[in-house]
């Protein structure tokens, strides 16, 4: 018998909403999610609008230290995930979370912190490099972070296959027995890449994926 994926919550961070039922609402008005960009000065690009998310507050989801030691991408990841989790209704008093996994897709990963911190390197020196580097920045550590924080215990796993991953991590699970899928990103112009970074939106606009001169006219 073929192996379906059921779909049992649903977790949403996104231009036109913060959760579910903002997004779901956002859907429903016709919302516009792209604006001018507010995670960087765009004076020198020539590329001004994107669909970032917006009014998001590391610190109503994190402890300070979690704020320092995660990337963006990571964050989003898991303030989605946790949306799901909660309600899919699973706990470890009803599933076995020794077999239950995580898939996550990512098209490039912290990004923002390989800048900054390569920055930093051409700047200031070596000694000024931050040890989370890494860790941070990463793809697959959003899904391991995601796995830690909601204690499943199974396999961990990150598509990357640039726009392509999260519909890739969607398919995934067909062949696992349980599973969650966080599929967290802001996307740039239909592009499923984290925005709040300046090399990503000039690596966009040099490959024609986002188009220059950006119109300044908004939808209402």
């Amino acid at each position: 018998m073929e192996k379906r994926v059921v779909i049992t919550g649903i977790g949403a961070i996104t231009p036109i909403g913060n959760n579910v039922e903002e997004f779901w609402y956002g859907l429903k008005e016709g919302k516009c999610g792209i604006a001018e960009i507010t995670a960087f000065d765009t004076t020198e690009q020539k590329v001004h609008l994107a669909g970032e998310v917006k009014k998001f507050n590391p610190e109503e989801h994190f402890d300070k230290r979690s704020c320092k030691r995660l990337d963006r991408f990571t964050q989003l990841a898991m303030v989605a995930s946790r949306e799901a989790f909660k309600d899919s209704e699973i706990n470890a008093e009803n599933t076995d979370l020794t077999k239950m996994g995580v898939v996550l897709g990512t098209g490039i990963g912290g990004l923002g912190t390989i800048e900054k911190e390569n920055r930093a390197l051409v700047e200031k020196g070596p000694d000024r490099v931050l040890p989370m580097y890494i860790p941070m920045s990463i793809c697959n550590m959003a899904a391991g972070n995601v796995a830690i924080d909601l204690g499943i215990k199974g396999e961990s796993y990150c598509a990357v296959t640039a726009c392509a991953s999260g519909i890739r991590a969607s398919g995934i699970p067909k062949n696992w027995t349980a599973c969650t899928v966080a599929i967290a990103k802001t996307k740039a112009c239909g592009s499923a890449f984290p925005t709040s970074s300046e090399a990503q939106i000039a690596i966009l606009r040099a490959i024609k994926l986002i188009s220059s001169p950006a119109t300044n006219i908004l939808a209402k």
